[in-house]
């Protein structure tokens, strides 16, 4: 981030990339034990993108939470920290 001149921006992207990994961890890795995932970060111009791949075919989704929901905030929090 620091050499992409995003050095304020390097917690959300660290946050981001934890909250995708570990809903990829949390619903599909762990049940699909011996297969992969990846991560990776690119930017342009004008972004940078943060990609976690897992072997689900399903897109994971937002999910509706409350104060005292236990799981399903992460992807709440990308989009949060997410310009778009």
């Amino acid at each position: 981030m620091r050499s992409w001149g995003l050095a304020g921006r390097a917690d959300d992207a660290v946050s981001v990339a934890n909250e995708l990994v570990a809903t990829a961890m949390r619903h599909v890795l762990a049940k699909r034990l011996g297969q992969t995932g990846w991560l990776a970060f690119t930017n342009s111009r004008h972004a940078v993108l943060c990609v976690v791949s897992d072997p689900s075919p399903r897109a994971h989704r937002l999910i509706s939470t409350t104060h005292l929901t236990a799981h399903g905030r992460g992807l709440h929090i990308v989009r949060a920290l997410s310009d778009n």
